[in-house]
């Protein structure tokens, strides 16, 4: 009977299984399948719609609105005439291609990137799909599912390596951060400083003096007061402090009592006591090992304690200036003038004299050797004066020579015998014997414990002395050159400490 037969392709609900249109690859070909029939049909469609343009375009009885037309309104082109036929149609027909979903091109995009695709995975797939075949009076047997193959897993993307730093820029990056920290460091420090100056000139903008002030008697009872008058408080803050005198201000509070707490002195004992306090605390700040921090720091507590030994010896004058005052003197004839303030103009004076004085050796010593010329020839003393010639050269050369203060030109000027006064001469002599007076003239110059005036006395003599020694090194140079082997006997001992060396205007007097 054909009932027992089995069947392969008519679907029974006896079999046991999975359907083929289960299979993930046959629905993948199906909807291609599919997805290739409506294109077609759209292309066929397409097609038919291209092809009735064109006959409408060849046909001479055809009109501006056609069966198919909607009636709608018929654009004109930019000369003002209506459209033709044809042009009219391929509007249409590229209108309807834009109102076109474009998500069916990114479709067949896909599709075609499938197609393309090797179907490696599909192939190895087949071996493992079966398909059961049952009878009906058989038993069943039961059924594996399908196992498709896993994909493998793309590798991982390579992470990109982290840049290692090189040893100068490791360098460099620490450069850059000890900077700024050390910036940062002398900011914050400076910043306290800053502040302590600001509050400084306010303190000193502020303060006004007494008009009287009480100092303390033999009794704690007792108070002495002494009027006040703003001219001494500005008289003695225009003194400069003696930093010189370490000992200066301790002998000048010894010399007066000490200031009673009496509400006149009530606003002088705040002064100081904020000066007090200013110098406390610019000790609290750190320096850190800056220099332009130590250096701040150390001018405004220097001008702190100047302010403050301004006060204690203006305290200290008031009160001397009460004691030597006679008791017969009117009060209305003003205090004499305090000697520390004669000294110290008297000192300024001697100063500026001292300096005046080295300015104009100076000068006379640069006009002196800018008017000096050397002469044509020098000529040496001996048995007959021997002349030589010189050329220019030999002095530029000999004055380009820099000076040694050792015993080196000394034995250079005995090596040769001394220059003749003659007319030759006359220049030569001349210009030494200048160089010897400005330096008496220096040695006559009051230094008076001025370390300026000491220092500029200082190079003026030594340029002075270089200045003779490189004309004697130029006299023994020239007669060396001339005279390389002789022997020349100078004169006795005897002889030259019994006649005194006369000076250049007595020699050419004479003569």
């Amino acid at each position: 009977m054909w009932f027992n037969q089995p069947t392969y392709n008519s679907y029974t609900p006896y079999n046991y299984g999975y359907s083929s249109f289960e299979d993930p690859y046959s629905r993948a070909v199906a909807r291609e399948r599919a997805a290739r029939e409506r294109e077609a049909a759209a292309r066929h469609a397409d097609f038919l719609r291209w092809q009735q343009m064109q006959d409408a375009a060849r046909s001479p009885y055809n009109s501006y609105l056609s069966d198919d037309d909607d009636g709608s309104y018929i654009p004109y082109n930019p000369r003002g005439y209506g459209y033709t036929p044809h042009t009219h149609e391929d509007l249409k027909g590229r209108q309807v291609l834009e109102r076109q979903p474009r998500p069916e091109s990114a479709r067949q995009a896909k599709l075609n990137r499938r197609r393309e695709a090797p179907e490696e995975p599909a192939s190895a797939s087949t071996p493992h799909l079966s398909i059961p075949i049952s009878s009906p009076g058989g038993p069943s047997s039961p059924t594996e599912p399908t196992r498709l193959p896993k994909r493998p897993s793309p590798p991982p993307s390579p992470k990109p390596a982290t840049p290692e730093a090189t040893p100068e820029q490791i360098r460099a990056a620490r450069m850059i951060q000890e900077f700024y920290r050390n910036r940062m460091a002398r900011r914050q420090a400076l910043a306290p400083i800053a502040e302590i100056s600001t509050q400084f000139e306010k303190l000193k903008s502020a303060f006004s003096p007494p008009r009287q002030l009480d100092y303390r008697g033999d009794t704690p009872e007792d108070t002495i007061s002494i009027p006040v008058s703003s001219e001494s408080f500005v008289h003695a803050s225009s003194i400069p402090t003696p930093f010189a005198d370490a000992d200066y201000a301790s002998e000048t509070s010894k010399s007066n009592p000490p200031l009673a707490y009496t509400s006149n002195n009530k606003v002088l004992h705040e002064y100081v006591e904020n000066l007090n306090r200013l110098v406390d605390t610019l000790d609290t700040v750190e320096c850190g090992g800056h220099a332009t921090v130590r250096e701040q720091r150390k001018q405004l507590i220097r001008s702190v304690e100047a302010e403050a030994q301004r006060i204690d010896r203006w305290i200290a004058e008031v009160w001397n200036l009460a004691q030597a005052q006679p008791e017969s003197q009117p009060s209305s004839q003003p205090p004499p003038q305090p000697t520390m303030v004669d000294a110290f103009y008297q000192d300024r004076r001697t100063r500026q004299q001292a300096l005046a004085s080295i300015a104009e050796i100076s000068t006379k010593f640069e006009q002196f050797k800018s008017a000096f010329s050397p002469p044509p020839q020098l000529d040496y003393s001996g048995t007959t004066p021997i002349s030589i010639p010189v050329s220019p050269e030999s002095f530029v050369h000999a004055s380009s020579i820099p000076p040694s203060f050792g015993d080196e030109d000394t034995e250079t000027s005995k090596s040769n015998p001394p220059l003749a006064y003659t007319s030759n001469n006359r220049a030569v002599l001349g210009y030494v014997e200048n160089l010897g007076r400005l330096l008496v003239e220096l040695d006559r110059v009051e230094c008076g414990g001025h370390a300026m005036v000491r220092e500029q006395r200082k190079q003026l003599i030594r340029s002075v002395e270089a200045e003779a020694q490189r004309m004697d090194r130029w006299i023994a140079e020239v007669w060396n050159l001339a005279q390389p082997h002789a022997q020349v006997q100078p004169e006795s001992q005897g002889s030259r400490q019994t006649r005194p060396r006369p000076t250049v205007e007595e020699v050419f007097e004479e003569s």
